[in-house]
């Protein structure tokens, strides 16, 4: 028989793993800038640890969100919205830690909630496009 703790613990992964499986077969090269955030929020909040130290790869994502958002083409409400998102998240979590929110399992939502974010932006940012994110033919470039 099978721990059912064992298959728990490798669940995150085969997720992660079906994911990066998926798009690999669409056989398209990919806008990483749109991409990266999405895959990094998964995997963070896929992991089996709930580390806050982890918490620091969502920075790449932050700055990845801000720089797409803050391209010239980029309507100003877009922006804002963007911006609006990641400055109520921080203020949560300041809110929660001086609230006496201290341990790790108390942030185990940040990277769904920034995989969310992440969605959103993509759907402002690249309209249209399946899935959020932005796919070409291989040997193209992703539209402006």
């Amino acid at each position: 028989p099978v721990d059912k703790r064992l298959i728990t613990a490798f669940l995150p992964m085969l997720v992660s793993v079906i994911t990066l499986l998926f798009l690999i077969r669409r056989k398209r090269s990919l806008d990483w800038s749109a991409l990266l955030p999405l895959l990094l929020s998964l995997s963070l909040f896929t992991a089996p640890f709930g580390w806050v130290f982890d918490h620091a790869l969502l920075v790449i994502v932050q700055v990845l969100l801000v720089a797409r958002a803050w391209q010239p083409a980029i309507r100003t409400s877009t922006r804002f919205e963007i911006a609006l998102w990641l400055f109520a998240t921080e203020g949560a979590l300041l809110g929660m830690r001086y609230a006496g929110f201290r341990y790790h399992h108390h942030y185990f939502w940040l990277g769904f909630l920034f995989l969310l974010i992440s969605l959103r932006a993509n759907r402002l940012l690249s309209p249209g496009c399946p899935y959020g994110f932005v796919t070409t033919a291989r040997g193209s470039s992703p539209p402006p």
